[in-house]
């Protein structure tokens, strides 16, 4: 998201990334994808960010997606 503060952009990508999937959840890609869609046009920049982050968790075989322990 250029232009906008790094805080910034991971304070909104942790917030809609806990907001489309359930502690415990786990989510097919695809799924994720259409539950992000809600909120960002990216979707692929705020999954990959949201993994970097710490966030999300993606399975070692890439088909879903599970939020991590705070």
């Amino acid at each position: 998201m250029p232009g906008l503060p790094v805080r910034w952009v991971d304070d909104v990508v942790a917030a809609v990334a806990r907001r489309v999937v359930r502690p415990g959840e786990a989510v097919a890609e695809s799924a994720l994808n259409e539950r992000l869609r809600m909120f960002v046009l990216d979707v692929a920049f705020f999954r990959r960010h949201a993994v970097d982050m710490g966030v999300l968790r993606r399975a070692p075989d890439g088909t879903r997606y599970e939020l991590t322990e705070d």
